[in-house]
């Protein structure tokens, strides 16, 4: 929403006097011509072009440098930190911000100044820093006032709003902002204004508050979007048009008024396909399908949900994979596209007249699902190209006699269960009438015992069984199935399959099960001939320096022998005394020792040839040659692992540093590898972060 904001602060802080008197009386043709390559990445930017917007503002930015234009710099610098900042690149934002910040100290551009602290302001809004936060839009609003800019003055006010406590005081202080909007002269400034105050108004949950309140709230929505949208059509100007006709439907929808929600929508998708907005026509095309599938017109809602695939595609590599903030794009953006064509599809499916059409459905839905697993994998390792489509294979396509596939889809009103029975070319369906809030207990219950020995998890296991396998199980054995191909979906990934119960039996103790991130897999090339070796790497005691990097990670505890060891305080020593870090030192070795290793290693080395790196000789430099060098099939880490919300996250301890996620990646995908690839990699004494279900695409992902 900060974005509509932007162009109408640039365009001011372009014509202001305090500015132009400080402008260089030196060049001025080219520094004009700077001024509209800024303009061009702005309208790069605020259609979500990121990474186009930060090529012409980088450009822009080294030219005015050789100029000696300062300004025109500072601008730059701002524009390149928002852009930063806008693309959940929030480390860049900072530092460009800072240098915006240092070029201005010299010069006295009170409205500039106001705009750097205001896009500083909101940088630390999404990095979750509210008091400097307060601070820079306080020195924001200084500045502004100084300057005598009503339209940044009311544009920090609307920003300042987001860091308000509670639902009621936000209302109130966008409602004055509002007020403060309306008062402006110059209409195109009050459109985006307005429409950043009526997005933030639509943000508010009305169960926050009382009736009267959400009666205000209803008011003060409908007056911001209702007069940017008369304003805009006014003046004829169609993005502006399009986005308030899109937020007016949101906020009838809101109101359950869903036709008058569909045809504002109607509305709003011509405009934005007149503007050639495609993530505006992506936006709405979307809203109509969820709309369109709740009034039961599931025909027109698939259409819906196609073209918004359609326009995704066009723009999903240009997505930046963190939103500013802080949210991930696929579960913002990618993913609500994808699950509403697969739930669509899905239902189509199963009133399908054909085997042929049914097939045909369930073969979409399937690969809409697909494109979700794939981007989920990007989405953790921040990497857009992680899986490369020439060199992989999808099991959706393969014939596996003997292997049965079982493909859950988490939807809001029920579960739906694609099955495959061995060698059938086929998938069978079936929907199970569950909520996806009771999915999520389940899972939390099962996962709270696995993980802390917390409750019961035999009533939660049975549901997951009577849900995920019931219904195929008899028909899997009577075809002789043995091994079960389990692709997880959502929170599903938090417990595993072959713990589930019927009755008193786990399902492992009839099927070997093989859990996958997705149906598509990396081609390999299996040399038949080799002779399986193992590399056992374990780390029975920790007192390496790895311990030393441990301590300064921000996560709260790591698994030992005798349960998770608290980390908050071994991180932050009360006192910096050397005998007392030494002696928190010692005492968290001990705690994350693992001395049941030395047994898991010597049953290890009596079953299979090896090579073994322990302790001391488990370093990072002879693991990661020993795995490069292709000459294992088999490899096994016994040693402490975190899986957290993304690759940066995630790590495994070796004996002098943990390694991350990335280092495995560039291991696995050496020469070597591909030429000897790696049968099994297994691990032991690992943890995965609380409460998020892509934590474990780590390994999983990297295999």
């Amino acid at each position: 929403m900060e974005k509509l904001l932007s162009v109408v602060m640039l365009a001011l802080l372009a014509s202001s006097p305090a500015v132009l008197a400080a402008t260089p009386e030196v060049q001025a043709n080219s520094i004009l011509e700077l001024k509209k390559q800024l303009a061009l990445g702005e309208n790069y930017r605020d259609s979500g072009s990121y990474e186009l917007a930060g090529k012409e503002f980088e450009a822009v930015f080294k030219a005015a440098n050789q100029l000696g234009d300062r300004l025109t710099q500072v601008l730059a610098a701002a524009d390149l930190g928002y852009n930063y900042y806008l693309s959940g690149q929030n480390d860049k934002a900072q530092l460009k911000l800072e240098q915006a910040a240092d070029l201005l100290k010299p010069l006295t551009a009170p409205a500039l100044s106001a705009l750097v602290e205001d896009y500083t302001g909101l940088l630390y809004v999404a990095l979750q820093q509210p008091d400097k936060a307060r601070a820079s839009f306080a020195a924001a609003l200084k500045n502004a006032q100084l300057a005598n800019n009503k339209a940044l003055i009311a544009g920090i006010h609307a920003n300042q709003s987001a860091l308000a406590d509670d639902a009621l005081t936000h209302l109130q202080q966008l409602q004055a902002s509002r007020a403060e909007v309306e008062a402006l002269t110059d209409d195109t400034i009050k459109i985006n204004l307005l429409l950043n105050i009526g997005e933030q108004l639509l943000a508010i949950a009305p169960s926050d508050l009382d009736d009267k309140q959400q009666q205000v709230l209803l008011k003060e929505s409908y007056l911001a979007l209702n007069n940017a949208y008369q304003m805009a059509d006014a003046k004829n100007l169609i993005r502006p048009r399009s986005q308030a006709e899109g937020f007016l439907a949101r906020l009838y929808a809101q109101q359950k008024r869903n036709s008058d929600a569909l045809l504002w929508l109607d509305k709003a998708i011509a405009d934005a396909q007149q503007a050639n907005a495609t993530d505006l026509s992506m936006q709405w095309e979307l809203h109509s399908g969820k709309l369109l599938q709740a009034a039961g017109d599931t025909d027109a809602a698939l259409l819906a949900y196609q073209r918004a695939v359609t326009h995704l595609s066009s723009i999903r590599y240009g997505l930046p994979v963190t939103l500013h903030s802080g949210n991930s794009s696929i579960k913002e953006i990618i993913e609500p596209v994808y699950r509403g064509l697969a739930d669509v599809l899905l239902v189509q499916a199963a009133k399908a007249t054909t085997p042929e059409n049914k097939q045909s459905l369930l073969q979409a839905a399937v690969d809409a699902m697909e494109t979700i697993k794939k981007t989920e994998l990007e989405d953790f390792f921040k990497d857009r190209c992680i899986i490369d489509e020439d060199a992989s294979v999808n099991l959706k396509d393969a014939v596996l006699p003997g292997i049965g596939i079982v493909y859950p889809v988490i939807l809001p009103d029920r579960v739906e269960l694609l099955v495959r029975l061995g060698d059938s070319p086929t998938f069978e369906q079936k929907s199970v009438a569950v909520k996806d809030s009771e999915v999520t207990a389940a899972t939390t219950e099962m996962a709270q015992y696995l993980r802390y020995g917390e409750g019961n998890y035999r009533k939660a296991s049975r549901k997951l069984y009577s849900w995920l396998l019931d219904g195929y199980d008899e028909s899997l054995k009577a075809k002789g199935i043995k091994t079960l191909i389990y692709v997880p979906d959502g929170e599903l990934r938090k417990v595993p399959f072959s713990a589930l119960l019927k009755g008193k039996k786990f399902i492992v103790e009839d099927y070997t099960i093989v859990t996958l991130p997705s149906l598509t897999l990396k081609k390999t090339v299996a040399n038949a001939e080799q002779k399986p070796r193992a590399l056992i790497a374990a780390l029975s005691k920790p007192d390496g320096t790895s311990i030393d990097e441990l301590l300064q990670r921000n996560i709260k505890g790591v698994f030992g022998e005798r349960g998770l060891v608290d980390l908050d305080n071994a991180a932050k020593p009360a006192a910096p005394d050397p005998q007392v870090l030494a002696k928190q030192r010692t005492e968290l070795i001990e705690k994350l020792s693992l001395p049941g290793v030395n047994d898991e290693v010597s049953a290890l080395q009596k079953d299979v040839a090896n090579t073994t790196l322990k302790n001391t000789t488990f370093t990072s430099s002879d693991f990661k040659d020993s795995v490069g060098s292709g000459g294992y099939s088999i490899i096994h880490i016994a040693s402490h692992g975190f899986f957290g919300k993304s690759a940066d996250d995630s790590f495994v301890m070796t004996y002098d540093h943990n390694l991350k996620l990335d280092d495995f990646k560039v291991m696995l995908s050496g020469e070597n590898i591909k030429k000897n690839p790696i049968n099994l990699l297994t691990l032991s004494a690992c943890q995965t972060a609380e409460g998020d279900d892509r934590a474990l695409l780590g390994f999983s992902g990297i295999a």
